[in-house]
């Protein structure tokens, strides 16, 4: 029994890294890591001009398609409710973003396509 164990886990283990290598194959020939990175710029170059017009907008920051959103009130504090509202409004427009604590919406949200 312990010798089936041994080589059944040696296969998942096996199959598991194949997996990972091709996902870091297709990782590096669509050059993905460097298409998240321009286009978090992008991101990140919107949300601050959204901030301009939008004060409760507190903060903007992150990395690549990994981006965070502050809520803030007009006293300067967490505005939970605001960003629960923006989450609420995307998801009616198809787009899938989180809260994350109280302040903050990461923006790399995911997009319906139906």
């Amino acid at each position: 029994m312990a010798g089936r164990f041994t080589r059944r886990h040696v296969w998942r283990q096996r199959s598991g890294l194949r997996g990972r290598r091709g996902t870091i194959q297709v990782m590096r020939e669509e050059k993905l890591i460097e298409n998240s990175a321009a286009m978090g710029q992008v991101l990140v170059a919107g949300l601050r001009r959204l901030q301009e017009e939008h004060p409760e907008i507190g903060d903007v920051r992150g990395r690549g398609l990994m981006v965070g959103t502050e809520f803030t009130s007009p006293q300067g504090k967490p505005w939970t409710e605001r960003a629960k509202a923006v989450v609420k409004a995307s998801l009616a427009n198809g787009l899938l973003l989180l809260t994350c604590g109280s302040w903050t919406i990461p923006s790399a949200g995911y997009r319906r396509s139906w």
